[in-house]
C-alpha cells in the first residue's frame, strides 16, 4: 500500500488558518465524525523524526521494520489480517490523547504532530500493547538458545544432586531427581545414592561384583533421564510454544472500535490514503471546530 501525507505547520494569518481548518475538516470528514464521538480534545498523535518540507505531499512506500526481523513483521501481518481485515503492522502508527491543556515534546519517536488521516480510514488498536515490539522484544530472534542457558535448570532437574553443593553423604533424599544410579552399564532404577549402593552390594551378582573389596561408591554412576541437549531441544520448543500462544492471545485481543477508550500510548495502527500532519500548536483552533 502506498501511503501520502502532507505536513503543514507554517505560521498562517488568521485568514489562512481559517480556511487551512475548513479544508482539513472537508478533507477529514470521517476522522472528524470519529473524533466527535470521542472525549472533547482527544485526537490522534504521531512522532517522527523526519525533516518535511511544508505544504509538500509525500509518497510514503509500504513500511519496512526498523527492529523487527521482516519474518515476524510478515507472520504479525498474516495474523492482523485475519483479525482486522488488513496488514496492520503496514499502517500508521500513532496514539491518541487529549491536547486540551497538554505540553508535548520530544520523545524518542521525534517531535509530534496532529494526524488527521484524509479520507476514508482504517484503524485498530489493542487495549493491552503500548508497543508490540517491545512487548515481545525478547523473543523476535527465535528459540535457539543453547545449552549454557539451560543449563543450571537441567542440573536442578536431571543432575545427581540438582543445585545443591554438598556431597552426597550429606543428601538424604533425592526422590524428586529425574533419574537414576547403573553400575557396570546395569540400571538400578533407584535415585537415592545410599539406597543404590546398598542394592547393589545386596545383588552383587546381577551387578557383576567378584570383588570383594571394589569400591562401589567410587564407581556407581548418575544417569539423567534426558541429556543436556535434548532438554535444550525441548524447552526451546516449549518457549516457542508459549510465544506463539501468547501472540495468539494478543492478535486476538486487536479491536476496530471503541478508540476513546484507548490510553495514552496505546500502539494505534491506522490505514489510510494520505493524512495531515500538523503543528500541535494549532490543537486549539482545531477543537473548537471539532467540538461545538
Amino acid at each position: 500500500m502506498e501511503l501520502k501525507y502532507i505536513k503543514l505547520y507554517e505560521n498562517f494569518t488568521d485568514d489562512e488558518l481559517d480556511k487551512f481548518i475548513k479544508s482539513v475538516l472537508k478533507k477529514c470528514k470521517p476522522y472528524i465524525e470519529m473524533l466527535k464521538t470521542c472525549e472533547k480534545g482527544k485526537m490522534l498523535i504521531r512522532g517522527t523524526k523526519d525533516s518535511i518540507d511544508d505544504k509538500k505531499i509525500y509518497k510514503h512506500r509500504e513500511r519496512k521494520p526498523k527492529d523487527m526481523d521482516q519474518y515476524w513483521h510478515d507472520k504479525l501481518n498474516g495474523y492482523l489480517e485475519d483479525q482486522v481485515g488488513w496488514e496492520a503492522r503496514n499502517g500508521i502508527f500513532c496514539y491518541i490523547k487529549n491536547v486540551l491543556g497538554y505540553k508535548f515534546f520530544r520523545n524518542h519517536y521525534g517531535t509530534q504532530y496532529l494526524l488527521f488521516p484524509i479520507g476514508d480510514f482504517e484503524y485498530c488498536w489493542n487495549p493491552n500493547v503500548k508497543d508490540l515490539y517491545v512487548d515481545f522484544e525478547e523473543s523476535w530472534n527465535g528459540f535457539d538458545y543453547d545449552t549454557d542457558y539451560y543449563e543450571y535448570d537441567y542440573d536442578f532437574e536431571y543432575g545427581e544432586f540438582g543445585n545443591n553443593d554438598e556431597t552426597y553423604q550429606d543428601i538424604v533424599n533425592q526422590e524428586n531427581q529425574k533419574g537414576q544410579y547403573v553400575y557396570n552399564g546395569i540400571e538400578t532404577n533407584i535415585k537415592i545414592i545410599k539406597d543404590a549402593i546398598k542394592y547393589i552390594l545386596d545383588n552383587k551378582e546381577i551387578f557383576n561384583i567378584n570383588d570383594e573389596d571394589e569400591d562401589v561408591g567410587g564407581n556407581i554412576e548418575w544417569l539423567p533421564d534426558m541429556s543436556l541437549e535434548d532438554y535444550t531441544d525441548m524447552k526451546n520448543e516449549l518457549e516457542e510454544d508459549l510465544f506463539n500462544d501468547k501472540i495468539d492471545e494478543t492478535i486476538g485481543s486487536y479491536i476496530t472500535d471503541n478508540i476513546n477508550d484507548a490510553e495514552e500510548f496505546n500502539e494505534i495502527s491506522i490505514k489510510c490514503e494520505k493524512y495531515y500532519m500538523i503543528d500541535i500548536k494549532y490543537a486549539k483552533q482545531f477543537t473548537e471546530r471539532i467540538w461545538v
